[in-house]
């Protein structure tokens, strides 16, 4: 009796660990900008163990705030053997279906990322290899040169599949904010220049002495592998490396204009 009572409980533990397992979700991070400069979002995917092929997503935004979307696919995608696809046309403008009829759509940009296509050999690579969690995309923009508050960022269409094309049900993150923000990055004490000063600004942000807080400046994250700079709104030690070794002028550490 006592047996069969422990394989009731460790039934019931795993029907209710599956009854609330969570859905993947995909986030799209929040950075700040400066006027008339290139912001990099990164688009970031958890999939909570789901089998994830093929995925689309939505960036709905103010086109007399941002233009000119570019999508990069993460380092992990590409080593997959995916690409990204988006909705651009050749002159760069972002098109929709509008009954049916091709149209221009500004300030709705459509990522697809799936596996990499040879329109010449007619193969494709990676389409049946599962994304893994990390950072599959890196959208910039190009903010307005009179743009001088937060922008607004909105996912609003996101779609996955297996590698079978079944529906893998996702979901996508609430509207953020990009702050705007004066200055250069890794310019920690706002001086003009990337120094020592600002190594030790990051680490007494850090080590939360008092006067010394938060700031989009000091947000600092770049994946030495891609170059890409991937802010994540705080000051960590990354940071503080990160410093170091562009002041150090490491390989691979550069600072975004």
């Amino acid at each position: 009796m006592k047996l069969k009572g422990i394989l009731m409980f460790v039934v019931l533990l795993c029907w209710t660990v599956s009854a609330y397992a969570l859905d993947p979700t995909l986030t799209v991070g929040s950075t700040s900008y400066q006027a008339g400069k290139t912001v990099s979002v990164p688009i970031t995917l958890t999939t909570n163990g789901a089998n994830i092929a093929i995925l689309a997503f939505e960036l709905t935004y103010d086109p007399a705030l941002l233009s000119a979307p570019q999508v990069t696919p993460g380092s992990g995608v590409t080593v997959l053997g995916k690409s990204t696809y988006d909705n651009k046309d050749a002159l760069g403008n972002t098109m929709s279906l509008v009954s049916n009829v091709p149209t221009a759509t500004p300030g709705k940009y459509r990522v697809l990322i799936a596996g990499l296509v040879d329109t010449v050999a007619g193969t494709m690579t990676g389409g049946s290899t599962l994304l893994t969690d990390g950072i599959v995309a890196t959208v910039s923009f190009t903010a307005a040169s009179s743009s001088t508050g937060a922008i607004t960022l909105t996912n609003s269409f996101t779609d996955a599949a297996d590698a079978a094309a079944n529906t893998v049900a996702i979901n996508g993150s609430a509207p953020v904010s990009l702050p705007f923000s004066v200055g250069k990055v890794g310019d920690c004490n706002s001086d003009g220049k990337v120094s020592a000063a600002d190594v030790q600004y990051a680490i007494n942000i850090v080590m939360r002495k008092t006067g010394f807080t938060y700031s989009p400046l000091c947000d600092v994250n770049i994946n030495s592998t891609t170059g890409e700079y991937i802010p994540d709104g705080k000051t960590t030690a990354s940071d503080v490396q990160t410093l170091i070794n562009v002041i150090m002028k490491k390989t691979g550490w550069v600072l975004p204009n």
